[in-house]
């Protein structure tokens, strides 16, 4: 199994700000069906009929595939989560979605201004994603799960670990220990970082780009690709901020050909592939420089993302 599609991806002049650089991604050979994203994509995500933490539903009422990525944060229900893999939504269809609680001290409470049942069934998809400290976590646990061909199973103690040290990074008090705290905490708290978050979601990905490689000066700290530009510009807003909360250590030159390497990085890698959770093939891979993940449709390449160690 390969992902054809990274060979001539391309990348261009990176916008930085306070250290953090976003170079970006173009895959101008890249072919897949139409496919729709985001918030406003039309999907239902809510519990299940026997609620458990593991599990989430997503009903695509729909009659074109909806994309739901690794690390995308649900929020309401019982509780808040992350999905633990990239899964397309076939039309017309309920799949079940593997996810890890991001909210240790929540369950089913409710929020205030939500009325009961609409808290208790009903997750909202916003444009947020999940901590990237805690995206490697709960990556790294579901890799090992591959390997053990156990599916995507996490551990969720470490998850929340991993929760709880990033809020404590950002200073944030939270009463239910909710992972979102932490991101809000960082911009509440530092407005030039504030400024710079505003300014690069204005702005948008660029057109054709397809996907972002983040790094830190010469220091790659992820690559999101996805398989057209309309499906970049439904996480746009997520990817920018998740990032932008976490400052840079250091203030090196970003390095246009470090980044090309991390985004071709996982075409000389093993990758382990199995039947994606709704359509597609998902391929996963892991050193110990990355863990990397993509969703392959027809083959072509629909989302790929690569967390790298810190």
């Amino acid at each position: 199994m390969t992902v054809p599609a990274l060979d001539t991806a391309a990348v261009g002049q990176p916008i930085t700000r306070l250290g953090v650089s976003f170079f970006p991604v173009y895959l101008p050979a890249n072919r897949i069906p139409r496919i729709a994203a985001g918030p406003k994509s039309g999907l239902v995500v809510g519990e299940l009929e026997n609620p458990s933490v593991p599990h989430l539903k997503a009903e695509n009422p729909t009659d074109a595939p909806i994309l739901v990525i690794e690390g995308e944060h649900f929020f309401g229900g019982l509780q808040d989560r992350t999905a633990n893999a990239t899964v397309l939504v076939p039309p017309y269809t309920t799949v079940e979605i593997p996810v890890t609680c991001l909210e240790a001290g929540r369950w089913g409470e409710g929020r205030p201004g939500a009325s009961r049942t609409a808290t208790a069934s009903r997750h909202e998809r916003s444009h947020r994603m999940a901590p990237p400290e805690v995206r490697r976590n709960v990556r790294a646990s579901v890799s090992q799960s591959y390997r053990e061909e156990a599916g995507h199973r996490v551990d969720q103690g470490a998850a929340w670990r991993a929760v709880a040290e990033t809020l404590h990074r950002q200073g944030a008090d939270s009463p239910t220990q909710a992972a979102h705290e932490a991101e809000d905490a960082a911009f509440r708290r530092h407005r030039p970082r504030r400024r710079a978050a505003e300014e690069l979601e204005a702005c948008g990905p660029l057109p054709r780009q397809s996907g972002v490689c983040i790094t830190h000066g010469r220091r790659v700290q992820a690559v999101e690709i996805f398989g057209a530009p309309n499906l970049l510009r439904a996480y746009w807003s997520g990817l920018v901020r998740a990032h932008l909360a976490d400052p840079a250590a250091t203030r090196d030159r970003p390095s246009a050909e470090r980044a090309l390497w991390a985004v071709r990085r996982l075409t000389c890698m093993e990758l382990k592939s199995a039947p994606g959770l709704g359509l597609g093939t998902e391929v996963r891979a892991v050193d110990d420089v990355l863990a990397g993940v993509a969703l392959l449709v027809e083959g072509g390449l629909v989302h790929q993302s690569a967390l790298f160690a810190g």
